[in-house]
C-alpha cells in the first residue's frame, strides 16, 4: 500500500473537527489517510469494477484530472508570490471546490461506500462529505449560489435544506470549515485514487 504518512501529518490541523463531526475516534484520526487507505485496499478491486460499471468518466480519466489539479496546488503551494494575486486566488477557491466537491460525485462515492463496513474511517468519511451542510453546499456550488462575503472571512451560499423548500435558504461558511470540507474531500480522492491504481 502506499504511504500516506505527508497527508497524515496535514489532517491532523482538523482533529477536533473529525471526532466531532465525523466521530471518528482520535485513534483514528490521527492517521486518516492511511487508515482510509486501508479500507480501499480491501475492496480495490470491486470497487474499480463499480466504479467502471457506473461512470461514464473512466478511472483513469478521473486520476489524471486530478493529477493535474495536484500539480496546480503543488505549484501555488511552492510560489506563494503568486497568491498575492486575488484573481489567482478566487481561480484557486473554484478549482479546489470543484475538485473537491463535484468532480467526485455520487457515483464515485456509492460506488465506494457500498463495500465500507458501518465503523469503518472510509463510511464515516463519504457519509460526512455526502450528506448535511457539505452536500448543501456542494449543490449550490454546482448551480452558482454561492459568493464570498463581504469581510472574505468566508463564502455564502444559497441551498434547500429539504426537498420539501420552495426557496432558498442562505448559509454562511467560514474559510477554517470549508478547508476541512475540502481537505477531507481531497484526502478521500486521494487516498482512493493512488489505492486503487497502485
Amino acid at each position: 500500500m502506499k504511504n500516506f504518512e505527508k497527508l497524515d501529518l496535514q489532517m491532523k490541523a482538523y482533529q477536533q473537527e473529525l471526532v466531532e463531526n465525523v466521530f471518528l475516534n482520535y485513534q483514528q484520526t490521527i492517521k486518516i489517510a492511511t487508515n482510509l487507505g486501508i479500507d480501499f485496499t480491501n475492496s480495490k478491486e470491486r470497487i474499480l469494477r463499480e466504479i467502471n460499471e457506473n461512470d461514464k468518466i473512466s478511472f483513469n480519466d478521473r486520476y489524471n484530472e486530478f493529477l493535474s489539479f495536484q500539480g496546480m496546488m503543488d505549484i501555488f503551494n511552492s510560489n506563494k508570490s503568486i497568491l498575492k494575486n486575488p484573481e489567482i486566488v478566487r481561480m484557486q477557491v473554484i478549482a479546489q471546490n470543484y475538485i473537491s466537491f463535484t468532480y467526485f460525485n455520487e457515483i464515485i462515492y456509492h460506488s465506494v461506500e457500498k463495500f465500507m463496513q458501518n465503523d469503518s474511517v472510509a463510511k464515516k468519511c463519504i457519509n460526512f462529505i455526502t450528506t448535511g451542510r457539505v452536500r448543501l453546499f456542494r449543490n449550490a456550488f454546482s448551480h452558482g449560489n454561492w459568493k464570498y462575503k463581504s469581510d472574505y472571512s468566508g463564502l455564502i451560499f444559497y441551498a434547500r435544506e429539504n426537498k420539501h423548500d420552495t426557496s432558498l435558504k442562505e448559509f454562511h461558511l467560514e474559510d477554517f470549515e470549508l478547508g476541512f470540507w475540502q481537505s477531507l474531500s481531497r484526502t478521500i480522492n486521494y487516498t482512493l485514487l493512488e489505492t486503487i491504481k497502485h
